[in-house]
């Protein structure tokens, strides 16, 4: 791998990827709070969930992360499959496409977000939250996850107008009553992290295969030597 800052994105990139459904599906947490036990033992496990369940899994997951308790069963199923559909593409879909599967997430978050919501009651304030998170769990993924999305105007600032377009639209879903802005924001932000993990393609992910890729034997440059043991005469 080359040096330069172009050599190391490269490395980095959703290009690099390659989906990591099996480990995601197949890991299984203890019962409790913590990822670890007294001694440090890691409190999961990996159990022997065929590879055609994967997405059925992972889609499931997701499901439960975007609603809220009590939710019916009808809601949940739909938000499954919404959640299923974005997954199989991400499965499918070549390094280049995977900015435009934006829309999928999308409308996962719409069809969480549609089951909280009174259309009876339905006001522009109400509205205008919604639209605008649902736009920045796409703006989410072209930006942060797929790609590097779509260039802001002025160029060059595209992590803080994000991270402020976030904050004003989170800040402005406390101005809802309780029994719709809770179910809305466990939904945004069900969505993001769905969108994060259970890709397959999340930037942690990304992090530690770019980082095992720039340090492979055949970069000799970027590894350390090893310096040599004195020789006892």
């Amino acid at each position: 791998m080359s040096s330069t800052a172009g050599g190391f994105s490269r490395v980095f990139s959703p290009r690099a990827a390659r989906p990591q459904f099996g480990s995601i599906a197949r890991t299984r947490l203890a019962d409790g709070e913590t990822l670890h036990g007294p001694g440090w033992e890691p409190l999961w496990h990996e159990d022997d969930t065929p590879e055609t369940h994967w997405v059925d899994q992972l889609a499931e997951r997701a499901a439960r992360r975007v609603v809220t308790a009590g939710t019916s069963t009808a809601t949940t199923r739909a938000c499954a499959a919404a959640a299923h559909k974005a997954i199989s593409a991400c499965a499918t879909a070549t390094p280049d496409r995977l900015p435009q599967l934006a829309p999928l997430w999308r409308e996962l978050f719409l069809t969480a977000a549609a089951h909280t919501l009174d259309t009876t009651t339905l006001d522009t304030t109400t509205v205008d939250v919604v639209t605008r998170l649902a736009d920045l769990t796409a703006r989410v993924w072209e930006h942060a996850i797929a790609g590097p999305g779509i260039a802001p105007d002025p160029p060059g600032d595209a992590d803080t107008i994000l991270s402020i377009d976030t904050y004003h639209a989170v800040w402005d879903s406390y101005s809802l009553p309780p029994r719709q802005g809770i179910p809305i924001r466990r939904t945004f932000i069900g969505t993001l992290a769905s969108s994060v993990e259970l890709s397959g393609i999340g930037p942690c992910g990304r992090l530690i295969d770019g980082i095992v890729t720039a340090l492979t034997p055949h970069d000799q440059d970027h590894i350390p030597s090893r310096p040599r043991e004195p020789r006892l005469s």
